[in-house]
């Protein structure tokens, strides 16, 4: 899964928020090029996604008569299920933002970011889905750090930089587990990336490199200056920069091919397929062959794009409505079914 930086209570009815907060509906296309989405709505705008297998995490924020509420809700889109997991100030609980969510298994963890004497502080919390309160995990020790997460399944990894690009401290890798950061390796001016197949891609200072969980050196990619982010699926990594993107096999370190995209928003990658968009419009590229299809024109403002074995989940909001927060979800069987 692709990893999340600046840019995861208490379980109620699922019938009950279905009728409070969510709305359900059909995708948008009549065009018969486009497939078809569940799409459903929440109260306030949502300012972030976080999906895992069949899971999907949605913060949103509200102004509300006593203040502004921001919550997490976890969605199953293999039955329907939904629950509020956390709420905050103008709800219940103290505030939070909610920054660089990050779902992987049973674990929801994100960064808090407050302004001090004009300088910015993180801290990292974390909670289970099965529900509680969060847990402070690690307060930064200086202004202007940013967190970085990526999961997949049972794996939760965590790193924190000091800058826009790697330096050379040497910085630690975290487990997010069992209520606590355990450190896995350390690595100069480590920054996680992405975590697939109980790995973890990091861009550090030498380049861009796939690790073991016990700090094992697997393979390097190469990296120029303007990287932006890296994906990797546990078969492909890919090195996104402004307007194109590297593919390379992850086994060999061999590079495949280069896709030219143009301007574009690169959001994931999983199974072979590497989820952009340019415009509203949602679409596919294969890696294996270089086709392209286009999935959705959704016409909005996209928050997340999140591709899973699943299916593509992605969220935007509406300018206006009782529920402009929205969210969708196309299963993989169709998504492979448009390259037929």
């Amino acid at each position: 899964m692709a990893g999340n930086r600046l840019r995861r209570g208490l379980p109620v009815a699922a019938g009950a928020l279905a009728a409070a907060c969510l709305v359900f509906g059909g995708g948008a296309a009549a065009d018969p090029r486009v497939a078809t989405a569940r799409v459903m709505g929440v109260r306030g705008m949502v300012t972030a996604i976080s999906a895992d297998g069949a899971r999907l995490a949605i913060a949103s924020a509200e102004s509300t008569a006593t203040g502004r509420c921001t919550q997490v809700t976890l969605w199953e889109s293999s039955t329907g299920n939904v629950t509020r997991l956390h709420a905050t100030r103008g709800c219940s609980g103290a505030r939070s933002d909610f920054e660089a969510l990050t779902l992987a298994g049973s674990r929801l963890a994100w960064a808090d970011y407050a302004e001090a004497r004009g300088d910015t502080y993180c801290r990292i919390d974390a909670m289970t889905i099965a529900g509680g309160a969060p847990k402070e995990l690690y307060r930064c020790p200086q202004a202007a750090t940013t967190a970085y997460f990526a999961g997949d399944g049972a794996l939760l990894a965590a790193s924190v930089s000091t800058g826009l690009s790697p330096d050379a401290r040497v910085r630690p890798v975290w487990r997010v587990a069992g209520g606590a950061l355990q450190r896995l390796f350390d690595a100069r001016g480590a920054t996680v990336e992405s975590v697939a197949a109980g790995q973890v891609l990091v861009r550090e200072q030498s380049g861009v490199v796939l690790y073991s969980t016990a700090g094992k050196k697997l393979r390097g990619f190469a990296e120029a200056s303007d990287l932006l982010r890296a994906l990797y699926d546990g078969d492909s990594v890919v090195l996104v920069y402004s307007g194109a993107a590297s593919i390379y096999t992850a086994k060999t370190g061999k590079k495949l091919r280069d896709f030219v995209p143009g301007i574009v928003n690169i959001w994931d990658l999983e199974r072979g397929f590497l989820a952009y968009s340019r415009n509203g419009t949602i679409s596919l590229y294969r890696l294996s062959d270089g086709r392209n299809r286009t999935i959705l024109r959704a016409g909005h403002m996209l928050t997340g794009v999140e591709l899973e074995p699943s299916g593509l989940f992605y969220a935007y909001n509406l300018t206006s409505g009782q529920k402009p927060g929205r969210f969708g979800f196309i299963p993989f069987s169709e998504l492979a079914a448009r390259f037929a």
